[in-house]
């Protein structure tokens, strides 16, 4: 009984950890960020590490670089399930803010948990000012194209400023190091034929209670670890029991 114990202790805790990790290696997971409770709405935002051109006049073109980056590319997950993104810009018929939503209550985070913007509104992103820079990319990390320029097509205030895609020879661009309304616009424009990266932001996330999986792997692992603290006392009792004989 002991060895029965013991081997299936063994057989569950390597399907959780070894098993777990080697899925994981091609996923980026990202967590909720702190401070959110039940019920909570947000989104993730993000500079791509791809870059494209400002030819394209369909936004199509721009959603596509950053849903292939997250969702091909990166295999970017959250509560185990992929997001769909946005491109934070503008073309001659699409408004970025009106493509991306307006919302009261989504606040806007790196997927380090960084705050970018209280709301997606007129007094949170499109207020003229961030509370933090969009500089990471989906791994976290800071993105360094050389001169830290973004397709937008985009003003200030979300409307569209030299679009992307537009018939002119220049596009607007923001600057990804910056917190002010340069971060979205800085003028004059870039011209269309560059190769720059995009900001990308995902769709509205609801916090919500753990997945069942979730909640499945921590019951096991529970079971697992009682299992194991039942073997370790039933082979301390024979041992006493043998020196006691």
């Amino acid at each position: 009984m002991h060895w029965q114990i013991t081997t299936l202790s063994i057989l569950v805790f390597n399907l959780l950890v070894f098993g777990w990790q080697e899925s994981s290696q091609a996923e980026i997971m990202l967590a909720t960020p702190a401070g959110l409770h039940v019920g909570d709405t947000f989104r993730f935002v993000f500079l791509t590490d791809a870059a494209i051109d400002a030819t394209s006049p369909a936004i199509a073109t721009y959603d596509n670089l950053v849903n292939t980056e997250a969702n091909s590319t990166l295999g970017v997950k959250y509560a185990g399930n992929p997001l769909a993104w946005q491109a934070i810009a503008s073309t001659p018929t699409i408004v970025a803010k009106d493509h991306i939503g307006l919302s009261h209550s989504d606040q806007v985070f790196l997927v380090d948990g960084t705050l970018v913007a209280s709301s997606i509104d007129p007094f949170g992103l499109w207020s003229g000012i961030l509370l933090h820079a969009i500089n990471k990319d989906l791994s976290g990390l800071v993105v360094h194209n050389g001169n830290e320029f973004v397709w937008t097509g985009t003003g200030p205030f979300g409307l569209p400023l030299s679009a992307l895609g537009n018939t002119g020879l220049s596009a607007t661009f923001g600057v990804s190091e910056l917190a002010d309304s340069r971060w979205v616009s800085n003028q004059p424009g870039a011209a269309i034929a560059s190769h720059l990266p995009l900001y990308g932001i995902s769709q509205e996330i609801i916090v919500s209670v753990p997945e069942p999986s979730t909640r499945l792997i921590l019951g096991i692992g529970s079971i697992v670890f009682g299992l194991w603290a039942f073997a370790c006392k039933r082979k301390s009792q024979l041992i006493v029991s043998a020196d006691a004989a």
